[in-house]
C-alpha cells in the first residue's frame, strides 16, 4: 500500500506477507523515508526498528529481544559535522 503526490512517495507505506501480516512499515515525505522503519516477522511481530529523517538513519537500529524489549544492534550514525584542521 503506497500513495504518491506529484510522482513522489508520500505517507505511510506498508508491505505485506502473502498471509496478510505486515512485513515492513515506513513513512515517506517527498520520496524520502521519514520516521520509524519497522520490520516484522511472518506472524506480524515486530523484529527491528530504526528512525529515519530526510531519507537517512538518524537513530540506532533496534532488534526485539526476549520479552519484547528493544536491544540496540547498531549505533546511531554520527550526525555531528566533522572537524578538519
Amino acid at each position: 500500500l503506497e500513495t504518491y503526490d506529484d510522482g513522489k512517495l508520500e505517507g505511510p507505506v506498508i508491505e505485506y506477507y502473502p498471509n496478510g501480516h505486515p512485513r515492513t512499515q515506513a513513512g515517506f515525505v517527498a520520496d524520502l523515508m521519514e520516521g520509524d522503519f519497522i520490520e516484522f516477522d511472518h506472524k506480524g511481530r515486530e523484529t527491528h526498528r530504526q528512525t529515519f529523517g530526510a531519507g537517512k538513519p538518524i537513530g540506532p537500529k533496534y532488534e526485539k529481544a526476549s520479552f519484547g524489549r528493544l536491544k540496540e544492534i547498531e549505533p546511531a550514525p554520527d550526525t555531528a559535522p566533522s572537524e578538519k584542521g
